[in-house]
């Protein structure tokens, strides 16, 4: 149990570290990727990816895909530590031109969304937790 409670407490440590981004208008936020490792007998995962997109439909979907990773871990027989996730905005997105002495400016509804995404569980293959969450990415592309 200390494990979850250190990587919990790690989470909201990065929970503070998104509102700091969220207030400084700066994009901080660590590259696409899965990282895993093991430690005391639990696989720990961090997964990140940049996604365009509508911010409500990417928060259903993920709602959605992390109940069905819940879901998934339960039935390899696996035990959830915890899976969370932190969705990050910047956007919307500005066109500025300038034509023949006229400059037009129009905004673009498109918002680049950072999905974070962190997991706990036991008794899981690391391999196949990682592409298990490569698809859960996909199908947030796909929605």
């Amino acid at each position: 149990m200390e494990i979850i409670k250190t990587i919990n407490g790690s989470c909201d440590h990065h929970n503070h570290s998104v509102d700091a981004h969220e207030h400084s208008g700066k994009d901080n936020s660590l590259p696409d990727g899965i990282t895993s490792r093991l430690h005391d007998g639990a696989l720990v995962c961090s997964a990140n990816r940049h996604i365009s997109g509508d911010l409500e439909t990417v928060r259903k979907s993920l709602e959605k895909e992390l109940g069905m990773l819940d879901k998934w871990v339960e039935k390899q027989d696996g035990i959830t530590g915890h899976i969370k996730a932190i969705i990050s905005v910047n956007g919307p997105a500005y066109r500025i031109s300038a034509t023949g002495g006229e400059v037009e400016s129009k905004t673009i509804p498109l918002k680049n969304i950072h999905v974070s995404i962190a997991s706990i569980v036991f008794k899981i293959d690391q391999k196949t937790l990682e592409q298990r969450i490569e698809s859960l990415f996909e199908g947030l592309i796909r929605d």
